[in-house]
């Protein structure tokens, strides 16, 4: 069984576009609960992106606007922070 750390270093690892492609090709072919499971993670991590303090040196121009998107993204959909029902 893989380890959290070995799971965000895999996803991670998704870099180019015909990869990212192959992903989500390969999420849609997973059972319903496993997606609404991966989307609560996804939101799980832009809530804590954009949590992120400024200039505290939380963030730099490597991820910078990664956390300008969560912030945009958690300010139109407030209630993604709380993710999504497990069914």
């Amino acid at each position: 069984m893989s380890t959290p750390k070995e799971n965000a270093e895999s996803i991670c690892s998704v870099y180019d576009k015909r990869e990212r492609e192959e992903f989500v090709a390969a999420m849609a072919t997973q059972h319903r609960t496993h997606q609404q499971g991966f989307t609560t993670l996804c939101l799980a991590w832009l809530t804590h992106l954009a949590a992120l303090p400024e200039g505290q040196g939380a963030y730099d121009q490597r991820n910078e606007a990664s956390v300008q998107i969560s912030r945009k993204i958690l300010a139109a959909v407030p209630d993604a922070k709380y993710g999504l029902p497990r069914i």
